[in-house]
């Protein structure tokens, strides 16, 4: 395991455009589901590339000819931790995408329901319930959740997810995929677990006084589903 977490800034042009399309004032909420949906297959296969195992292989074409790996391993197992609301259509994705890569009896969903609520010490998440599929153990945690910012919420799921390592073992990766972070929200994750993975496609300057990231997005509950704040 490693000592400290790992930063993998992905971003590009072809991420930006899809960002704009999701941050850029007055869209739709379907424009913004149309971003998210993209920049997380993105955000999957880059994960994927970097971090699951590989074997070695054959099989035979239509052609009847031989074709050789590498191909990801396919005892790979993966719990995907959907957090209600933002990470709903982003869990999704995971799990369509690596439900194809992999035996679809190896990808699971796990579903936590999770508030940040401002007090008057700073922030602080409450979860409103959990349902857990299982252990973790020797598992790949994907946690998607479109904005990083303080880091609060994020934190509690890496609390729960610990319990969960004590009673059967302990996670192969865990891994967070982000369209958008704050510092704060990277540093935050670090101090709660070494090792933790965290995957953005853009990392912006920080937080203003309501704890949104600034450039940011805004809520991104509320613009995926069109909720008013």
């Amino acid at each position: 395991m490693r000592d400290k977490g790992v930063l993998n800034l992905t971003g590009n042009a072809y991420t930006a455009t899809l960002l704009r399309r999701a941050c850029e004032t007055n869209r739709t909420s379907r424009e913004v589901i149309e971003a998210t949906r993209h920049l997380y297959q993105y955000l999957v296969y880059q994960m994927v590339r970097s971090y699951f195992p590989r074997e070695e292989g054959v099989y035979k074409t239509n052609m009847g000819a031989p074709c050789r790996g590498p191909f990801l391993a396919r005892s790979t197992e993966v719990v995907i931790v959907t957090l209600a609301r933002a990470g709903i259509i982003p869990a999704q994705v995971c799990q369509d995408m690596l439900s194809v890569l992999l035996p679809a009896r190896n990808v699971r969903q796990d579903f936590y329901m999770m508030t940040r609520v401002r007090t008057e010490e700073g922030f602080e998440a409450r979860c409103g319930g959990w349902k857990s599929g299982g252990p973790v153990a020797g598992s790949i945690v994907v946690i998607p959740d479109p904005m990083g910012a303080t880091g609060t919420s994020m934190r509690a799921v890496l609390r729960r997810i610990a319990e969960v390592e004590e009673e059967s073992g302990k996670a192969h990766e865990v891994v967070v995929l982000c369209m958008v972070t704050a510092p704060e929200f990277y540093h935050a994750l670090a101090k709660e677990r070494d090792g933790v993975v965290v995957f953005t496609t853009r990392m912006d300057e920080g937080l203003d006084e309501k704890g949104y990231i600034i450039p940011g997005m805004g809520d991104a509950g509320d613009l995926i589903y069109n909720s008013k704040p």
